[in-house]
């Protein structure tokens, strides 16, 4: 059952991610071109694929650029091609020879790289640069990992050697009537002086997303001369909890799973209905009227401590049965200390917000608690 732990736990970092191919377009700086085209496959490759790009300028018929190329099985991902484009508006538009592959079309903007200061498009990175480009990842074990997300900008200008430069990371949410107002919120801030050395500065940094929501999130980047805003850039990605389709493959373990926040009764209940289709639909109105409003989000909270649970304690039983992950769901991170008393082991957790006192017993492979 462990598997099913570790697959509801997946936070799925994605930007612009379409059907099997993830296409993403850059206005870089420091390369001879002026911009940079990604592909990366969201699925191994298993043959070779023949894709061709092309650049409608907006309003205009015919492409303004075309190029055709072959991704091979093995070949070094993503992909990264270079061109150069007059500034304006474009709609690149990709096509596969596979004819499961769907077209793909997405807007872009050349900017003048002759701007001064000039600031390249953002990069958003799962790997420190220069290792950039638009690959997907997830966190597979979020006590584990710290979920880092990578940022990369290049900025270029000759009548500037000083400058700041401030990333600020946003939460989108959605208020008011039928959510029509759109609402940012600032949860994350850097900044940094810049130095131009040869008129180019690189301005980097990482986003922490351990502990971030399900949800919208856009980072703006800033560049001051003093108080005055001269460039500004922003990039807009989303986290999306991928473990729902896991929970539905393994319905009874996900209903079993619910075993320290429900009754005996509703875990008895759902477990008794006839098939899988009516467990789904019965476990997913147990956390409607459980979570309300923000369902995904408690749910990818929940199974994310248990998973924390599972990975901290070493008892035989069945995690969501485990008396200390059972506490630590409810209570956190303990002050923990083991003792020995007449051959038998305990633990006594201590949690000093609420002067709260707990001692567990060891009883075979598992730990029980007493008081």
């Amino acid at each position: 059952m462990k598997w099913v732990l570790i697959a509801i736990s997946a936070l799925i970092f994605s930007q612009n991610m379409q059907a099997q191919w993830q296409v993403e377009a850059r206005n870089c700086a420091s390369s001879a071109y002026n911009s940079q085209v990604f592909f990366f496959p969201q699925e191994k490759l298993r043959h070779a694929t023949s894709i061709h790009l092309g650049f409608r300028a907006d309003g205009q018929p015919g492409y303004k650029l075309q190029d055709q190329f072959v991704c091979y099985p093995g070949q070094a991902l993503p992909l990264l091609k270079n061109y150069q484009l007059p500034a304006g508006k474009y709609q690149l538009e990709v096509h596969f020879n596979d004819s499961d592959l769907p077209s793909l079309e997405l807007p872009f903007e050349c900017m003048d790289k002759k701007q001064d200061p000039f600031l390249s498009d953002v990069y958003l990175s799962t790997f420190a640069f220069p290792k950039i480009g638009p690959k997907a990842f997830h966190l597979s074990r979020i006590g584990a990992n710290s979920g880092q997300l990578f940022f990369h900008c290049e900025l270029l200008s000759r009548r500037h050697q000083l400058l700041t430069a401030r990333a600020v990371l946003y939460r989108e949410r959605q208020q008011g009537f039928e959510a029509k107002a759109t609402v940012f919120t600032s949860i994350q801030q850097e900044n940094k002086v810049l130095t131009l050395a040869e008129g180019k500065a690189i301005f980097e940094g990482e986003l922490l997303l351990k502990g971030l929501s399900s949800g919208n999130y856009l980072l703006e980047i800033f560049i001051f001369e003093d108080d005055q805003l001269l460039r500004e850039r922003s990039v807009r990605f989303s986290l999306d909890w991928q473990g729902h389709e896991a929970l539905m493959a393994q319905i009874d373990e996900a209903i079993q799973m619910l075993t320290p926040i429900a009754s005996q009764e509703d875990i008895h209940r759902l477990l008794a209905l006839p098939d899988a289709g009516a467990k789904r639909n019965a476990f997913e109105a147990w956390w409607q009227q459980y979570a309300g409003d923000n369902i995904s989000e408690k749910m990818a909270t929940y199974y994310e401590k248990l998973l924390e649970a599972d990975s901290l304690f070493d008892d035989s039983l069945p995690v969501w049965q485990s008396d200390r992950a059972k506490a630590y769901l409810f209570y956190g991170k303990p002050i923990r200390r083991e003792l020995v008393k007449n051959g038998t082991r305990y633990e006594r957790w201590y949690y000093e917000e609420w002067d709260l006192l707990l001692w567990f017993k060891a009883e075979g492979a598992n730990f029980v608690r007493i008081k």
